[in-house]
C-alpha cells in the first residue's frame, strides 16, 4: 500500500561559500538519495557558477503578495499593500477547499497534511496564485 501524502518529503538549503570561491567560478556536484534501505538514487551532476548578483526567488517572481509562514499549519498570513477581496486555498486539481472575503488570515487547520495554492485578489482586480506548505 502506498501513502502519497506520507511519501512527500521537503528540503531548504543554504550555503555560505568558502572565501577562496570566486566569481565566475564552476563547481560540479551530484547527491545520492537515500530512502529508507535501498540503494541510493544518484542524481544527474550539475555545475554551478558563482556569479555577483544575489537571487532570490521573490526577486524572480514579482509578487503583490507574500504569505507566511511557510510552511504553515493553523493559519495563513497574506501581505499585501492593498486590500484583500478575496482568499481562496485550492488542491492542485483547482478544486477551491476554503474560502474567505475581505481578510489578511485564513484558518488552514482543516486542511491535511500537503501542499496547495492560495489564491488571492484584491480590489484592484490584481490576482495571484502562490503554492504553500501545510504541516
Amino acid at each position: 500500500m502506498s501513502n502519497n501524502l506520507g511519501s512527500n518529503g521537503h528540503i531548504a538549503y543554504r550555503i555560505k561559500p568558502l572565501s577562496s570561491v570566486s566569481i565566475g567560478d564552476k563547481v560540479k556536484n551530484q547527491a545520492s538519495i537515500f530512502f529508507d534501505l535501498n540503494p541510493p538514487i544518484i542524481t544527474n551532476e550539475v555545475e554551478t557558477e558563482f556569479v555577483k548578483e544575489i537571487l532570490s526567488v521573490q526577486d524572480a517572481i514579482s509578487s503583490s503578495f507574500k504569505l507566511s509562514p511557510i510552511p504553515a499549519s493553523t493559519k495563513l498570513n497574506i501581505h499585501s499593500k492593498t486590500k484583500i477581496r478575496s482568499i481562496e486555498v485550492l488542491n492542485f486539481e483547482g478544486k477551491t477547499l476554503l474560502s474567505n472575503l475581505n481578510k489578511s488570515d485564513i484558518s488552514i487547520k482543516t486542511l491535511p497534511v500537503g501542499i496547495y495554492l492560495c489564491k488571492i485578489t484584491d480590489f484592484q482586480d490584481r490576482t495571484e496564485f502562490i503554492k504553500f506548505i501545510k504541516n
